[in-house]
Order: structure tokens, then C-alpha cells, then sequence
């Protein structure tokens, strides 16, 4: 039996993220409407909403007799191979390019639960070759290193 699925990917940051979910939870109603997961929503063709991926996986059993891929040994060793594979990659690339790179984390409230906030990390390519002096001015104000502006009096830095 072959089963064919169709991807739809949509990028979008947080808050559009979450305007997109309610719109689409109020077109599709009952079920969808009490989706309150941060997993992807699993919308199919006919069936209409299914869930999560969780709920997914539980609705192709049903339907086609479809194993959960999780259980079987191959799956945990896949995972860690290609998490080898893109951490051996991305290390590589560092080696490679003369570029420099920021972290920054940041937190950000969840509109259906204000008590809870999820932290996220974005790390940012910085082009050394291209403009070094702002690279430096950026990479200093993220470590605070230049300390307070002798005018303003004011700590230089983007930390909290």
C-alpha cells in the first residue's frame, strides 16, 4: 500500500502564526477550534482536521494500518544519524566561512495561556568579510564589552 502525502509548509513568525491558526480553527470548527497544541496542525484533504501529528499518526493506523515509525529501533537511530549528519555539516560550514555568529533567546507569551511563554533562539550570520566594523559594533554590544558611552552614561549592550 503506498500512502501520499501532501505537505503544505508555511513560514511564519510567532504572530502570524498565531493569527493563521485561529483563522483557520474558526473555518474548520468543532475539533479544530479546540486545538490549543503549539504542534502542528494536521488538516487532511476530505477527512477534514485530524489533529496533531500525534493524532495523525493514530488516524493512518486506523485508516491504513500504519505503524507509529517512533517505535521501531530505526527511527531513534535515523534521528540520531541525522542529527550527526547536520551537526557535522553546520560545523563544517563554520570552518569554512570567515563569517561570524550571534545567538540571541528570547521569550514570548502565549496568547492562550499568559502564563506560559515558550523561549525560542535565533542565531544570526553575521558577514565579517562584507562589513567588519558593524560586525564588531554588534558582537560588542551583545557581550557588553565597551561598557557605558561616556556621553549618555547609558550600559552599550542588548542583554537585559
Amino acid at each position: 500500500m503506498i500512502l501520499i502525502l501532501a505537505w503544505n509548509f508555511c513560514l511564519f513568525f510567532e504572530t502570524d502564526w498565531q493569527v493563521w491558526l485561529e483563522s483557520k480553527k474558526r473555518s474548520l470548527g468543532g475539533r479544530a477550534f479546540d486545538h490549543v497544541s503549539d504542534c502542528p496542525i494536521v488538516i487532511h484533504s476530505t477527512a477534514g482536521y485530524i489533529g496533531t501529528t500525534d493524532d495523525l499518526i493514530r488516524w493512518a493506523g486506523q485508516k491504513y494500518g500504519m505503524e507509529d515509525p517512533r517505535k521501531h529501533q530505526a527511527y531513534e537511530e535515523v534521528q540520531t544519524q541525522l542529527l550527526q549528519l547536520a551537526s557535522a555539516e553546520f560545523a563544517e560550514q563554520l570552518r569554512k566561512t570567515t563569517n561570524k555568529y550571534a545567538m540571541m533567546e528570547f521569550s514570548i507569551p502565549n496568547i492562550f495561556a499568559p502564563s506560559a511563554t515558550s523561549t525560542h533562539r535565533m542565531i544570526f550570520e553575521l558577514y565579517y568579510e562584507k562589513c567588519p566594523k558593524t560586525v564588531d559594533n554588534f558582537l560588542a554590544l551583545c557581550t557588553g564589552e565597551k561598557g557605558i558611552s561616556s556621553t549618555s552614561g547609558v550600559r552599550l549592550h542588548y542583554s537585559n
